[in-house]
């Protein structure tokens, strides 16, 4: 339901995010079932996953996609958002974090933390996204584990306490990167706490939920009325214990215990949430086991002293659906954490004035003067103005509008209201949240691309004009037409499917910022080679393409250079179903689909790599004519140097952690990666005071005071510089081994202007360009280069009876083990190993094959690694002596051989006609 102007403070935007099958869509089926409007029936609560309405969400048990749909709860309208948890459909967790203002974290208590827990955590961390925690499926501690109230209470203060340091880690890497500047202030975090609201414990299977603070009414009347309803707030949860003397109860701490109660072991110690909240629940679970009159008795107990109404013909059905009915009344699911979302998590207001320095900070107007004009002050008010309005989330009809896309979807023509057209068009609306003014259906507003400036794009080339033609709210699947939105609600808009591809800042005004893009967990390195079966329907392959990039925020399609049209997809689940849907969707053609097409990366060996104890004057004049290699344009006017080394590990994990590079040509602004780099004392020591001039993908390209020498007027410094950019970015493209771009690379060139040669203009440009590109590949094919491969965490937990089949699984497909442990309690081993990417094709259908379904892998890209062995046949440089041909090749060798053979380049191999020995016919003397 979209909030009025009056309402803002009774908005709340929220998501919930977990690992896979850790109960999101149960639960958000129990809310959906209690303040939706009736659109899910109490008794369908957790059967029937109403926001998974895809057929292959309901086939899978999967969220795919992320859905919203709008609440009303005591006066209070919340947008909920569910959000896949299988790493593959990361990117719809991106753009459900982006729109939310808060979240619920949903941790299966049986299982504990995982990948996808990390990720969602970083995910709100990096969005200021305010977190509650969840601990869910409670009730397998009593039903499937067997755990006593104190075993049961230990696993579940580990698990805050781990969440807890997950979130500390964060902490303090904000604080290392920024130069001390506390952070956790302005994000909306806080350490999660049972005491302070922000932690609920929950059984969406049996729809009940509490806090602590649910509680404290019944366990004061549990000791008789002797500890005050404030104690009993502050001390419930922690290390707590009840003492009684002379009938009278007191809660002390562990120092405070009697001698007798310090003596006795740590483990018979019974905190006070164990002795008045878990040993209660647990009597309740244990009607379970009874039968007949025992088991009515039990729950009849608890509705007398609760007081509460259930019919007969529920109790009468007995065992498990008796019990949900009892636990549903006493403590439901749907009122219990929709109060802890209305208590503990901000509305848009709240949220924005923390959340908007990240997401529209304030920028300087680098192309003006220090001069400046009327006109140019006037825009820089505007500008100003229309930040501020986004900061306090101003929701009056005078305030700019400013709204964010985070995706377009696609639904049928048929599913729109009021709609026209053939059921078969596919009509695509654009997930958004108004974050300032008023959005109107009939509007008309601007299109913001990422690289939009308003105080530079005069000629207004990065922004379309679009209208508004409708405006929606999303009940799931279903669309309600509304005519307007104010700020800090989220809404489906219609109208812009020619204007926005996938993201984008709509305002009302050219003269503002486009807010902040979004960063995505995973990249899409998995990709395929897709044709029509029949060429005569490329054509409609093409359109389908189109429809499926803008549908999707993870895919990417490219035209390879061999001709190939490219998807690129975040995993194997994710390619499957994108192939899916562009044969049954939108192309509606026949497909011919390659095998995977993986994502190398080209490196050169570490042991050349230079460290900071290496200065240059230590360097033998041998060891660096090795390195470098020496270019002359052919026109003579340009000679000079090129030399690479590896960038030392620290700095090549700050490159890629500060989501700031690219792949490809697309590069990021030199000065922020520098800032980035230099803000970072470790890794300004280990750039060796080198400075930053361009960078591509985590490739760096540095200067020294000796950089240009001599190079003429100030028109011919800017050729040469540009030149000599464009040359390193074309050489990162594509490495000597296989074509595959360069990575974690670092080239200084030296070029001096000839003062005796001419000037040739367009001429020295390409002849600059070629030969920068040509030295760099040189200079990194005398440095013994090595193919890098992307490697999957992967996270495999089975039981002891399949542990040999799954280890051996793991072993053909060259996986290497980092952690193994047993769950406690449980007969249950989780596995973490990183396995590459090449080699992760079929690995769940095998482990599942090899388990007889006991083992299913979360696969999640982890890091680029270089191979352990590597071929030197084949390469185009000719740098490097053939290897023997009882050598062979290994790993890194066949697949070097299969990407220049699918790319068409030439590969060196011994081709084995006629394998039948000879046999000498002549007898030699």
């Amino acid at each position: 339901m979209v909030s009025d102007g009056g309402l803002r403070e009774r908005t709340r935007n929220i998501c919930i995010l977990a690992h896979v099958d850790h109960g999101k869509t149960t639960l958000a089926d129990h809310l959906i079932a209690a303040a939706g409007d009736g659109v899910v029936h109490p008794k369908q609560a957790g059967k029937l996953r109403y926001l998974d309405f895809l057929d292959d969400e309901q086939q899978r048990c999967i969220t795919i996609k992320s859905a919203s749909i709008a609440l009303r709860y005591r006066d209070h309208a919340i947008n909920l958002i569910d959000s896949p948890g299988h790493i593959d459909f990361c990117g719809e967790v991106s753009t459900a974090v982006r729109l939310s203002d808060g979240a619920l974290v949903l941790v299966d208590v049986c299982e504990g933390i995982h990948v996808q827990t990390h990720a969602v955590l970083r995910q709100a961390w990096l969005e200021r996204v305010a977190p509650c925690l969840v601990l869910n499926k409670v009730d397998r501690l009593v039903t499937e584990l067997k755990l006593s109230p104190l075993e049961a209470y230990r696993r579940m203060e580990r698990i805050i306490a781990e969440v807890n340091g997950i979130v500390s880690g964060f902490r303090s890497e904000s604080y290392f990167f920024r130069d001390g500047e506390q952070h956790e202030e302005e994000s909306g975090f806080a350490d999660f706490s049972p005491v302070a609201g922000n932690v609920a414990f929950a059984s969406a299977l049996d729809g009940w939920a509490f806090r602590t603070h649910d509680l404290v009414e019944v366990c004061e009347i549990k000791l008789d009325h002797c500890v005050t309803a404030r104690e009993l707030e502050e001390k419930l949860w922690g290390g707590f214990f009840l003492v009684t003397e002379d009938k009278k109860h007191k809660i002390v701490s562990e120092q405070e215990l009697p001698n007798g109660a310090k003596t006795a072991a740590p483990n018979t110690r019974k905190p006070l949430f164990v002795r008045l909240v878990l040993e209660s629940l647990w009597q309740v679970y244990s009607s379970l086991e009874k039968v007949g009159d025992e088991s009515a008795k039990i729950l009849s107990k608890v509705i007398n002293v609760m007081k509460l109404s259930v019919p007969e013909r529920e109790l009468r059905s007995g065992g498990r659906a008796s019990l949900q009915a009892v636990m549903s009344r006493w403590l439901p699911l749907s009122d219990k954490l929709l109060d802890m979302v209305v208590q503990a998590l901000p509305d848009p207001a709240r949220a924005q004035a923390y959340r908007s320095n990240h997401l529209l900070p304030p920028r300087a107007a680098s192309s003006f003067s220090t001069l400046i004009s009327p006109s140019q002050q006037q825009l820089l008010d505007e500008i100003e103005h229309a930040r501020m309005s986004v900061k306090k989330c101003d929701d009056s009809r005078g305030a700019p509008c400013v709204v964010y896309v985070s995706k377009m979807f696609a639904v049928p023509a048929s599913m729109i209201p009021r709609g026209r057209g053939d059921e078969e068009d596919e009509c695509f609306l654009a997930f958004a949240r108004v974050f300032s003014g008023v959005l109107v259906a009939g509007q008309r507003v601007y299109v913001l691309s990422d690289v939009y400036d308003p105080t530079v794009d005069t000629d207004k080339r990065s922004f379309e004009v679009a209208t508004v033609t409708a405006l929606y709210v999303m009940i799931g699947r279903g669309l309600k037409p509304v005519d307007k939105a104010a700020a800090g609600n989220v809404v489906a808009i219609q109208g812009l499917g020619e204007e926005v591809l996938k993201t984008a800042t709509l305002s009302s005004s050219p003269n503002c910022w486009p807010l902040a893009g979004l960063s995505f967990q995973a990249a899409p390195i998995v990709r395929v080679a897709v044709e029509p079966s029949n060429p005569a329907n490329l054509a409609q392959l093409l359109k389908g393409l189109k429809l499926l990039n803008r549908a999707d925020p993870m895919v990417q399609v490219t035209f390879s250079s061999t001709g190939e049209y490219v998807l690129s997809a975040a995993g194997e689940v994710h390619l499957e179903l994108c192939v899916k849907e562009l044969r049954e969707r939108f192309a509606r053609v026949e497909l011919e689909v390659s095998a995977p097409l993986v994502a190398f990366r080209e490196t050169i060996d570490d042991d050349s790599a230079i460290t900071s104890e290496r200065s240059e004057e230590e360097e033998q004049e041998e060891g660096r004519k090795e390195r470098c290699v020496s270019f002359t344009t052919p026109n003579r006017r340009y000679t000079g140097s090129v030399e690479v080394w590896r960038l030392p590990s620290s700095v090549l994990e700050a490159i890629e952690s500060s989501g700031l590079v690219k792949t490809g040509k697309e590069t990021c602004c030199s000065e922020t990666l520098a800032a980035h780099l230099l803000a970072n004392a470790a890794t300004k020591r280990e750039l060796l005071g080198e400075i930053i001039w361009s960078c591509c993908g985590a490739n760096l390209l540095v200067s020294s005071p000796e950089l240009l020498q001599s190079c003429g007027s100030e028109e011919d410094s800017a050729s040469l510089e540009s030149s000599i950019v464009t040359g390193f970015q074309l050489a990162c493209t594509a490495g000597p081994l296989c074509k595959e771009p360069l990575w974690g690379l670092a080239f200084r060139i030296k070029v001096a202007t000839c003062s005796n040669a001419g000037h040739g203009g367009v001429e020295n440009s390409g002849q600059v360009i070629k030969v920068i590109k040509e030295a760099c590949l040189e200079a990194v094919a005398k440095r013994n280069p090595r193919l890098v491969e992307a490697m999957y965490l992967c996270e495999v937990s089975t039981s002891s009876l399949f542990l040999g089949q799954m280890y051996g699984v793991l072993a053909r497909r060259r996986a290497r083990v980092v952690k193994e442990e047993m769950a406690e309690g449980r007969d249950v081993f989780a596995v973490v190993a990183f396995v590459p990417v090449a080699e992760s094709f079929g690995l769940a259908e095998e482990l599942r094959k090899r388990t007889s379904g006991a083992a299913s892998p979360q696969l999640r890209f982890s890091h680029w690694e270089v191979a352990e062995d590597d071929g030197d046949d084949g390469l185009e440089m000719g740098a490097f002596p053939e290897r023997d041909e009882e050598q062979g090749g290994g790993f890194a060798k066949r697949l070097i051989d299969a990407v220049r053979r699918r790319k068409g380049l030439a590969v060196k191999e011994n081709l084995v006609r006629h394998a039948a020995k000879q046999r000498t016919l002549a007898r030699k003397v």
